[in-house]
């Protein structure tokens, strides 16, 4: 050929040169064939990825191999999604086709379920176990009687599970195994789970302080005291439900201090003892919902220092408020005051925003600092307790504004004069007097 060198042709000589040209055409023919053969292939593969398309989807499947930890993003990209069709032909999905839900790994478990759906056709879907990062840490046998039959474990992600069957061994306060081992300062606790089994009579103390903890699953049926079982427990934004505790009568200071707490389940209708179980939550504005606790009698200081606080009820049945609502910066209208109410000492001391007060029922014994440096309170408070204390019913209050005492109280001139001398306070109209009681 024309194109080899003068020295290389030379060489070969006129029967090389002839070989060589049959070797450069049949080269040429060879590429030919092969070009046609790659467009022949290209136009069948498109053709029949069109043929395909035509066809009703029958499934989509997928796969995911990659790990994650707690909370990490999952992508679309992360996933191989394959769209199968009644042809028995099945297609690669692009990241953009298709949807998933969640989007997160799961806080708990070692496996995250992941919903697939098409975009073109949300009724095709499919669900896949994306794995999760969790490796055990600690182990501890807690069962009651028999230590074996429970066991609770500390994983990795701060999830701490608990399986087996049967009840759980009391510890005295700030002894559980789990936050005493060796280790437990590198390894705080961010979740709980409960395997179906396992049937805590009391979780009295459980987590208090663990100020990392997020999430809590459903609590056991069995259970019936939470004493201060979440208190102190910074980082928690949603209480635990405990809707199917229908045993549960003690919530004493379950999730007092739990300053980023927002929102608390219903309170159970079995429930007796309600003391400080939100004392300190400076994030939750309202208040559990307790119109079905009928059974609670003790309320005492149960949201005092709940600073966000605007929005509460009364259970119909309770007896002492003593404290309850002190120091709620922002409740403006007290809720109304059951006739079972014995006590009500200081019940809305330091409450700087009350306007408006309830009447105070006939059966109270207790009025000592109710409205205590409530600088605000206005308008008419209607009383018909004959109270054995009122030592600063009304000190510091009423301030810029008035306030008329009404009601049946045999001691409303009493209860006036406990105002500072500035205050702008009467009884049925007229200045209270000594000689009124």
């Amino acid at each position: 050929p024309i194109w080899l060198p003068l020295k290389i042709r030379t060489l070969l000589g006129y029967e090389g040169r002839k070989i060589m040209k049959k070797i450069v055409r049949w080269l040429i023919l060879a590429g030919g064939i092969i070009l046609l053969l790659c467009l022949g292939f290209m136009i069948y593969k498109s053709w029949t990825v069109k043929a395909t398309l035509k066809t009703s989807v029958v499934a989509i499947t997928a796969q995911n191999q990659k790990t994650y930890t707690a909370g990490q993003k999952i992508l679309t990209d992360d996933f191989e999604v394959l769209e199968k069709h009644e042809n028995g032909k099945s297609i690669r999905l692009h990241s953009k086709e298709f949807t998933i839900q969640p989007d997160m790994a799961a806080e708990t478990g070692d496996v995250t379920s992941v919903t697939i759906t098409k975009v073109s056709d949300p009724s095709v879907t499919c669900t896949v176990d994306v794995k999760n990062q969790r490796v055990e840490v600690a182990s501890f046998d807690v069962g009651y009687p028999n230590l074996t039959d429970v066991k609770a474990t500390l994983y990795s992600n701060g999830e701490l599970a608990f399986t087996g069957s049967g009840n759980v061994k009391n510890f005295e306060k700030k002894k559980m195994p789990w936050t005493t081992f060796e280790d437990a300062r590198n390894h705080p606790i961010v979740s709980v789970v409960f395997e179906d089994g396992v049937m805590p009579v009391s979780m009295d103390y459980w987590f208090t302080g663990q100020k990392e903890l997020k999430n809590i699953d459903v609590i056991p049926s069995s259970v019936q005291s939470m004493e201060d079982t979440f208190a102190e427990c910074t980082a928690l934004k949603t209480g635990p439900d405990w809707s199917r505790c229908e045993s549960l009568t003690n919530l004493k200071g379950t999730l007092s201090k739990d300053t980023s707490l927002t929102y608390v389940y219903p309170i159970p209708f079995g429930v007796t003892v309600l003391d400080e179980i939100c004392n300190g939550c400076t994030s939750l504005e309202v208040a559990p919902d307790m119109s079905g606790a009928a059974g609670v009698l003790y309320m005492q200081a149960s949201f005092a220092g709940c600073v966000s606080l605007y929005d509460v009820s009364l259970p119909i049945n309770v007896q002492n408020l003593s404290n309850t609502f002190s120091g709620c910066l922002n409740l403006e209208t007290a809720p109304e005051i059951p006739a079972t109410v014995v006590s009500m000492n200081n019940t809305f001391k330091k409450c700087s925003a009350l306007k408006h007060a309830s009447k105070i029922p006939s059966g109270v014994t207790d009025l000592s600092n109710t409205y205590a440096e409530c600088p605000k309170l206005c308008g008419t408070l209607e009383i018909d307790a004959n109270p054995e204390k009122y030592n600063g019913f009304l000190s510091k209050s009423v301030v810029s504004v008035s306030l008329n005492l009404t009601g049946a109280s045999p001691v409303l001139d009493l209860l006036g004069l406990t105002k500072d001398e500035t205050a702008d306070i009467t009884v049925n109209g007229n200045i209270p007097t000594k000689n009124g009681a």
